[in-house]
């Protein structure tokens, strides 16, 4: 979302192939996650995907904050840390 070209010093998804491509990875990212916890053990099931659904909509709410503080000409301290714990 910040067409950022490098995340971890390596080239972004959309900057490598493009943006449709970057989101349908992310999208199977997810799927692939779930996948993934349909074979964990059922005693685990739901207490993992309640954490990683807390866990993903937090990064949403993060990414949105990104995006608000775009327009901003300050922010706090604690704002900015908020935004990046998310």
């Amino acid at each position: 979302m910040d067409d950022a070209p490098l995340r971890r010093g390596q080239a972004t998804v959309h900057e490598k192939w493009n943006k449709n491509t970057a989101i349908l990875s992310g999208d199977a990212s997810l799927i692939k996650v779930y996948e993934l916890l349909l074979h964990t053990d059922e005693k685990y099931t739901n207490p993992l995907l309640e954490r990683f659904n807390t866990c993903a909509i937090e990064v949403c709410e993060g990414q949105q904050l990104d995006m608000n503080y775009e327009k901003e000409t300050t922010l706090s301290e604690d704002a900015y840390i908020n935004m990046i714990q998310l």
